[in-house]
């Protein structure tokens, strides 16, 4: 007896079936091109060459039907996306950036997010930490 469709996926590991999934948010699209640009330098095997053209496909797809291409997505905006996603108050933030007042300022654009910061936010997102720098 084959198992069925569901079966099959559920055995499949959660990481990978990120990977094989559409991409619904920016959390997961920055995840995905962290992915892909991890095998894009690299000599591939025909099962690193399977994901690589996934996560290609993926990506585009989510780029076209959702990323406005005419407005560059900037660090912010990734932030600002996950505090959403992850129905966050700006006081969520203090431990990344150091107190409120940065919260506010890098939210409002009167301030970059630094390196230090960036880290913190990549460890705990799980976002490549350069999706925080642009």
């Amino acid at each position: 007896m084959t198992p069925s469709i569901l079966e099959t996926w559920s055995r499949i590991p959660a990481e990978l079936r990120e990977i094989l999934a559409p991409i619904e948010t920016m959390e997961q699209h920055s995840r995905a091109v962290a992915n892909h640009m991890d095998l894009a330098f690299k000599d591939r095997d025909p099962v690193e060459n399977q994901l690589y053209k996934i996560l290609t496909e993926n990506i585009k797809k989510y780029e076209d039907d959702v990323v406005d291409l005419g407005k560059d997505v900037t660090p912010v905006d990734i932030l600002k996306s996950i505090i959403e996603e992850h129905e966050l108050k700006q006081k969520d933030l203090v431990p990344y950036f150091g107190s409120q007042s940065v919260v506010s300022e890098v939210l409002n654009k009167k301030r970059k997010i630094n390196s230090k910061q960036a880290f913190k936010l990549s460890e705990k997102f799980h976002i490549n930490p350069i999706a925080f720098l642009g």
